[in-house]
C-alpha cells in the first residue's frame, strides 16, 4: 500500500532492531548451548536406577535408556 511505511530489517535480538556483533555473539551462544547433547542420567538419577533394575531384556532397557 503506498500509505504504509517502507519495510526495514529488523534485528530481533536488539531491543532498537539494530545489528550488533554483540548481540550476534550472544545468539549463537545461546544457539550452540540449546544444541548440546547431554547424558540423560545427569537430569533424574532414581529413574534410571528404576530402568536398570526392570526385569527385561538388556534391549528393552537400553531403548529406554
Amino acid at each position: 500500500s503506498w500509505r504504509l511505511p517502507i519495510d526495514k530489517l529488523i534485528w530481533h535480538w536488539e531491543r532498537d532492531g539494530n545489528f550488533s556483533v554483540r548481540s550476534a555473539h550472544h545468539m549463537i551462544k545461546q544457539a550452540d548451548t540449546m544444541n548440546i547433547p547431554e547424558a540423560s542420567s545427569s537430569n533424574n538419577h532414581e529413574i534410571w536406577k528404576a530402568v536398570w533394575k526392570i526385569k527385561a531384556p538388556q534391549s528393552v532397557k537400553n531403548f529406554l535408556w
